[in-house]
């Protein structure tokens, strides 16, 4: 059997439909900026008030978006001791540039954290509903 690839260019005009639509304007970079300096000033004090009264904080799931997620509101192994995930092929392993061990859900009951940070923001309200026995807090990031 044979196969036979070849490279297929968009035509310019498709191309300039496509950035038109998207609408892509330099101050909308501005403002996501400003945003995300907001937030992460946000939880950069909830962190401080956490620690400042001695609780333990762990984070649920661990998505594909969570080193960006990390780096953009300056989340570390410091903050974070560890995230729970329901994947096994996760579960052991570490978060790309951070070193956030990951690990099973049970730790969550078993280390019992004053604090828990979902990851997974568009699962948070199924994870909730999953651990009606956590007494920990919440918290959708």
């Amino acid at each position: 059997m044979r196969c036979f690839a070849r490279s297929v260019r968009p035509s310019d005009d498709i191309l300039a439909s496509l950035v038109c639509r998207l609408e892509f304007r330099p101050d909308s970079l501005d403002a996501l900026r400003k945003r995300v300096a907001v937030d992460r000033a946000s939880i950069q004090a909830r962190f401080d008030s956490w620690w400042g009264d001695g609780q333990t904080l762990a984070g649920y799931g661990a998505p594909a978006q969570l080193t960006t997620l990390c780096y953009a509101l300056g989340i570390t192994d410091d903050h974070v001791q560890y995230i729970v995930d329901d994947n096994p092929l996760k579960v052991g392993r570490f978060t790309p540039g951070r070193g956030i061990p990951i690990v099973p859900v049970s730790e969550l009951y078993a280390r019992a954290p004053d604090v828990c940070l979902i990851f997974s923001a568009n699962f948070a309200d199924d994870i909730q509903r999953r651990h009606p026995e956590f007494k920990g807090e919440w918290v959708v990031v």
